[in-house]
């Protein structure tokens, strides 16, 4: 494997286990999310640190499928992130469940972002995982990204 490749494990308790690249710092309890990847800091002038966020939610109705979700975001996305802008969507698996991933641009407090997530459902909880990117770091962190999300698995 290449230098700067190793996995440690993140194991939360009650949920899921989820590998992530070693040079990654781990924020539990992070806001809105159970626990925040980031990104090493690249050099000076990098104010946005890549990162992945997982987020469990419970859903209020236990027969919403991955497609109501998926319609739910994609209605609500505008309203969330200034100049959005989808650029994928397309059904995919995580945890072994079908899922559904997207990505899309815009801006958050005037800074412009890009954003990968994928999300399942799973005994009436959703689960998103959330890649969130300078567009400059975006490819920069995308492998790492990528590894995170493919080894998410549910308990």
């Amino acid at each position: 494997s290449q230098p700067g490749s190793e996995l440690n494990l993140y194991d939360a308790d009650d949920a899921f286990t989820v590998h992530y690249p070693a040079a990654w710092q781990v924020v539990e309890r992070a806001p809105a999310n159970a626990v925040l990847f980031l990104a090493p800091q690249t050099g000076g002038n990098d104010l946005f640190r890549e990162n992945v966020g997982v987020m469990r939610q419970e859903l209020g109705d236990a027969n919403t499928t991955v497609g109501d979700y998926t319609r739910e975001f994609l209605a609500a996305a505008p309203e969330m992130i200034d100049d959005y802008q989808l650029v994928t969507s397309e059904p995919a698996k995580l945890a072994g469940l079908p899922a559904h991933r997207v990505s899309y641009a815009g801006s958050q407090n005037g800074v412009t972002l890009g954003w990968l997530q994928v999300w399942t459902i799973s005994e009436g909880n959703a689960y998103v995982l959330t890649y969130t990117a300078d567009p400059a770091g975006f490819d920069t962190y995308l492998a790492g990204a990528n590894a995170i999300i493919e080894s998410f698995t549910l308990k």
